[in-house]
């Protein structure tokens, strides 16, 4: 029943909602995350009393429907392991296509290199180029080369040797789909979106320079 989620935790999550539209700096979910909880809170503790209050098949269907969203947050928890920072509402977009709602540090933070890494070796591959967002040390050492752009106008993919020289580039997905860098940079990613990636990892998309190398798709 409506009047369920009059209750004080609600009450103060529709305050933070309210004053969420005067904060200076609006980047991220996490600026606003204390809401989510505090709604979970209140909705459980509305679903619980509008249970109590009702009988017979509504009381059932209560139940059910509860059961129902906790399952789904069960199983979205368990499914997206060890990925948690790319969750994404299925109704949203799901977590595997969630770079292409989300960005920053709702999907791509940095966190991803142990896996890029972890696909680099099972794949025999000694060296490659990262053109990846964030400061973790093990993208600033071999097997890994920060890819470096200062050219002043877009490359077609043929021309992608002349910033690539290992033949394998991995790009993050931040820098790929996010709005960060103007003029070049974002070329170069509009580039990049426009050539298909030979493999994935959760946060990352790996490309074979020249494309014309490529044969097909890893597995």
């Amino acid at each position: 029943r409506p009047k369920k989620l009059a209750n004080w935790i609600f009450a103060c999550s529709l305050v933070l909602l309210v004053l969420s539209f005067a904060y200076r700096v609006q980047i991220g979910i996490r600026i606003i995350l204390p809401l989510v909880a505090l709604w979970i809170v209140g909705i459980s503790a509305a679903l619980v009393e509008t249970g109590k209050c009702l009988a017979g098949a509504k009381q059932r269907i209560v139940a059910v429907f509860t059961i129902f969203c906790l399952g789904w947050a069960i199983g979205s928890a368990v499914g997206v392991w060890p990925h948690g920072l790319c969750y994404v509402n299925e109704l949203w977009g799901s977590t595997l296509d969630g770079y292409q709602v989300v960005s920053d540090s709702n999907y791509d933070w940095g966190q991803g290199l142990k896996e890029l890494d972890e696909w680099r070796r099972d794949h025999g591959i000694a060296e490659m180029e990262l053109w990846h967002f964030g400061f973790d040390p093990i993208a600033t050492h071999l097997p890994y080369r920060q890819m470096r752009y200062d050219i002043d106008r877009a490359l077609s993919p043929p021309e992608l040797t002349i910033i690539i020289s290992t033949g394998y580039l991995a790009v993050g997905t931040t820098l790929l789909y996010g709005p960060y860098f103007p003029g070049p940079e974002q070329q170069m990613a509009a580039t990049l979106r426009s050539v298909q990636p030979v493999a994935r990892t959760m946060t990352h998309f790996i490309y074979i320079v020249p494309e014309r190398t490529l044969k097909a798709p890893f597995p």
